[in-house]
Parts: C-alpha cells; sequence; structure tokens
C-alpha cells in the first residue's frame, strides 16, 4: 500500500516507532509506567494481526485479510486500505468500536522472540506511558516491587500476553495450512484518491470457490486445526469493508474540527453497539 499525503501539508504521516526494550532490573529497578489512556499509539496501523480466539468479537466490526510477510501469511483486521492510517481511532485517540485487537492491550509491554524458541519481556520506551526517569514523573507503577521482584499488574500483562502468544501460534498453524490447500488468493481492491480509484496492493483472500472444490478429507483437516473457522470468518467479514469508506469520509472532516468526534453514529455503520469489552 502507498503511503498517502496529508492534504494539509502535502507530507506523508511519520509513522509512530516503538523502541522495544528487554525489560531488565539493572535497567529498570526504578521505571515507572501507567495503562494507556488513550490509543493514539496505532493511529497509524493500517493492520492489526489477529487471533482465532477473537473471530467472534473482530467480525461485527472488521473486515479481515492476510498479508504476506518473510514468515508466510498472517491474518489481520483492515484498519483502511491507506498506509501509515488506523480509521478505527479518533484525533483524540478513542477506539470508534466496542471490540479493541487484542494485539493493542498489552501496550507498553509486548513479547519480543530472543530465539525462534524463547520470547523475552520487552518495554516500549517510545511510549507516553513509559516514564524512564520517576524523580521528573513519579507518576505511575514501578516494574519491580523493593525486592527486585516484578509487581502484580506486571505479572498479569504477562499471563495475558502468554496466552496470546499460545494463540497466536494455534492461529499462525491454521493460515499456514490454509495456505498449503492454495486457498489464499490476491484480494483485488481499490480505494479512491483525489477521486480516482487506484489498486491496493498486498492484501490476500480466501478463495470461495477453492474453498467448496476441497473433499471431505482435507474441510476435515482445517476444521480440526481451526483453520476452517478463519476461513469462514474472512469471508463472512468481506461485507464490512464497506463501513471503511464511511469511516475514511468521518476521518476526513475530523481534520478540519474535532467536534465531529463525538458526532459518529456507530449505530448506522455497525448497527446496534455493544458495550460489552470481550476479552479473549
Amino acid at each position: 500500500m502507498k503511503p498517502t499525503t496529508n492534504p494539509a501539508t502535502n507530507e506523508a504521516p511519520t509513522p509512530y516507532t516503538p523502541q522495544w526494550v528487554a525489560v531488565q532490573k539493572s535497567t529498570h529497578q526504578h521505571t515507572h509506567w501507567v495503562k494507556y489512556t488513550h490509543y493514539q499509539f496505532t493511529k497509524n496501523t493500517t493492520a492489526a494481526p489477529i487471533l482465532q480466539a477473537e473471530l467472534a468479537e473482530l467480525l461485527p466490526f472488521y473486515p479481515l485479510a492476510f498479508i504476506a510477510t518473510e514468515k508466510g501469511f498472517q491474518l489481520v483486521a483492515l484498519q483502511s486500505l491507506q498506509a501509515n492510517l488506523n480509521l478505527y481511532v479518533n484525533t483524540q485517540g478513542q477506539w470508534r468500536v466496542p471490540y479493541i485487537p487484542a494485539t493493542f492491550r498489552s501496550h507498553p509491554f509486548a513479547l519480543v522472540e530472543k530465539t525462534a524458541e524463547e520470547l523475552m519481556l520487552c518495554i516500549d520506551q517510545n511510549s507516553e506511558f513509559v516514564h524512564l526517569n520517576p524523580e521528573a514523573n513519579p507518576t505511575g507503577e514501578p516494574l519491580f516491587t523493593p525486592e527486585n521482584q516484578l509487581t502484580q499488574p506486571v505479572t498479569e500483562i504477562i499471563n495475558f500476553l502468554q496466552q496470546y502468544q499460545a494463540n497466536k501460534q494455534l492461529t499462525q498453524q491454521a493460515v499456514d495450512l490454509l495456505a498449503q490447500h492454495q486457498l489464499i488468493v490476491p484480494w483485488p481492491l481499490e480505494q479512491n484518491q483525489n477521486n480516482t480509484p487506484t489498486p491496493v496492493k498486498g492484501v490476500y483472500q480466501i478463495d470461495a470457490t477453492a474453498l467448496k472444490q476441497l473433499n471431505g478429507e482435507a474441510l476435515a483437516e482445517l476444521n480440526q486445526h481451526h483453520a476452517l473457522e478463519i476461513a469462514q470468518a474472512q469471508l463472512l467479514s468481506k461485507p464490512r469493508l464497506k463501513h471503511l469508506e464511511t469511516l475514511n469520509q468521518h476521518h476526513q472532516k475530523e481534520q478540519q474540527t474535532t467536534d465531529n468526534a463525538q458526532n459518529l453514529n456507530l449505530d448506522q455503520i455497525f448497527g446496534e453497539e455493544d458495550n460489552n469489552l470481550l476479552k479473549f
């Protein structure tokens, strides 16, 4: 996807870049952090990596797709057809719909691969919710107790990240199986740039015709590994694609006035709103 320009400055937006650093007692003994109060750190994320475990919560609000990575195809929720733009977060950094992809809900922490078999807890030192100098900014929670043990809130985040990682592996195995059966194909999409239809490259979908032609043995294999569930979810989510255009129109209005952030009628776009923010 090509980066789009800011119509006010004619410059491409600068994406937020996290700085992941391994959490260590020697480095972060005095580091404090606060729970995020907005999602501005996601504003340049066009596609959110998603899990099989959250498909039911994602389906009412997001078009699902696949993108190609160095390690193969990855299951994602599309948040825009424009590079460096997330239409699901408003100018105040608040999420527009009730369900937020799990990948964003551990900020400013993440499990990062140290080796193929080892993960390490990292913290985003570029995040405004991380205070490396608590004397200058004494708010927030410490990472470590006076006894140099991780605090209870950090331990709870680690538990969440471990659950996330376990389902991430299951999800990737299912996606790899879909690719092995040659069910993932390019999705011919277009976006309007200056009233001109422009092809969007690098987005993939399930080949519905090929899926219907699979024999019973192949379908049973897909079903056993949750791959059939993912394929069906992607196909069922495709009507949500039209809502990206509506969200983009509202986004353009927000560039002119922040008042419009309060005027978006979610019921008109997505149907009845569910305020129960589920956690997988």
